[in-house]
This record gives structure tokens, sequence and C-alpha cells, in this order.
């Protein structure tokens, strides 16, 4: 049996490796920004432990000097934040490139596996129409061959015994002692010549 080959199965393989390129460079923004996310959430916890510590030396006796350095930190912190925001912020468009360019290489890829689908049925249903017709030609020549073997055993049997045929003469057709196939074909006849 024919195998089946797509004309366009290089194309295929060219556009899942344009496919993986995407999801790579998705990937890489991706955990750029998941890197920025974590980091920020590291800020928050330590803005968090930072504005604790900040309310609980009001209540204890400190100076000024540990005060004025835990509220630069904690400004600090939240100015590291704020970075952290523009730079994810600078980073969405990126991101949002990236996505669309995955998302064009899946459906140029589907296109041509579509296609591909396509012509395999069209390549399935034309060996099937092959078979089927091969079949059929098997059946009529085994049917031809056993004809050709019975006509000769026929043949064989018509050498061994003659054909007799009846014959009537004029007086007999005429005769009520005719047997009764005869009167049946002599009432056709007589039918047909009266019309």
């Amino acid at each position: 049996m024919k195998r089946f080959q797509f004309r366009l199965d290089p194309l295929i393989t060219l556009r899942k490796r344009t496919e993986d390129d995407a999801i790579k460079s998705l990937s890489i923004v991706v955990s750029t920004i998941n890197a920025l996310n974590d980091e920020k959430v590291e800020f928050q916890k330590m803005l968090t432990e930072s504005g604790n510590r900040l309310s609980t030396m009001g209540t204890r006796q400190t100076g000024i000097r540990e005060y004025l350095d835990y509220a630069d930190s904690y400004k600090l912190l939240n100015i590291r934040i704020e970075n952290l925001n523009v730079e994810i912020e600078k980073k969405q468009p990126e991101l949002d490139v990236a996505r669309i360019r995955l998302n064009e290489a899946r459906k140029e890829k589907e296109i041509l596996l579509k296609l591909r689908e396509r012509d395999y049925k069209k390549f399935r249903k034309r060996i099937n129409k092959n078979e089927r017709l091969e079949l059929e030609e098997y059946i009529t020549v085994t049917k031809h061959h056993e004809i050709l073997v019975t006509s000769k055993i026929d043949e064989k049997k018509d050498i061994s015994q003659p054909r007799v045929f009846k014959t009537i003469s004029k007086q007999e057709r005429d005769d009520e002692n005719l047997p009764e196939d005869f009167k049946t074909l002599k009432s056709i006849y007589n039918q047909f010549l009266n019309k």
C-alpha cells in the first residue's frame, strides 16, 4: 500500500519550531515577571514587619535615631515596591507581544495540520476506492472463470448427449391431445396473430 506523504510536512515542522520559540520567549518574559512579583511580595512582607516594629517602637522608649532608621527603611521599601510595580508594567507590553506571537504560531500550525488531515482523508478515500475496484475486478474475474469452467463442462455434456427438440406437425397442432405447454403456447401465438 502506498504511504501517505503531505507536501507541506517540512512547513509543519518549521511552524512547530516557531511555536516552540514563541513558547520559550513567553516563558522567559513570564519568569521575569514572576521573579519581579516574588521580589515585590518579599518587600511587602518586610514592609509589614517594619511597620509592626515601627508601631511597637512608639509604646516603648526608643531613641529618635532608631525611630528615623526604621522610618527610612520603611520609605525605602515603599520606593522599591513602587519601582518593581513600574518594572512589571514595563514588561506587560512585552508579555502581550509574546502571547500574540504564540497565538499566531499556533494558528498557523493548526491550519497546516487541518490541511494535512483533509489531504489524509482524501488519500484514504482514494485508497479505499482503488481497493474496492480491485476487489470488484477480482470478483468479476473469478465469476468469469467459473462461467468458463461451467460452460466447458456443459460443452462436454452437450457433446456426449445431443439435444432433442420435439417438433409438431400441422395435424398435431390442431389436435386436442397436445401437451399443456404446447396448448398455452398456441393460445399465446393465436392472440398475437389476432392483434
